[in-house]
């Protein structure tokens, strides 16, 4: 997730790390590695004017299974 400051990474990161049990990640850490996963075609966009529990659903929903 790539946002300004306030805009909700840490909350999304948290509740992703915690449902899925794994590590939260900052910010810095993924946007040093945002040019690698784009290339890879791992980051995905997600409309980041809703609500957080829409933005979690939306995330979720295109993690793969």
């Amino acid at each position: 997730m790539v946002a300004a400051p306030g805009g909700g990474k840490g909350t999304q990161g948290e509740r992703l790390a915690a449902k899925f049990g794994i590590q939260h990640v900052s910010s810095g850490e993924v946007l040093r590695g945002e040019v690698r996963a784009w290339d890879r075609g791992i980051l995905v966009e997600v409309n980041g004017d809703q609500s957080p529990d829409s933005i979690t659903a939306d995330i979720q929903a295109r993690l793969p299974r």
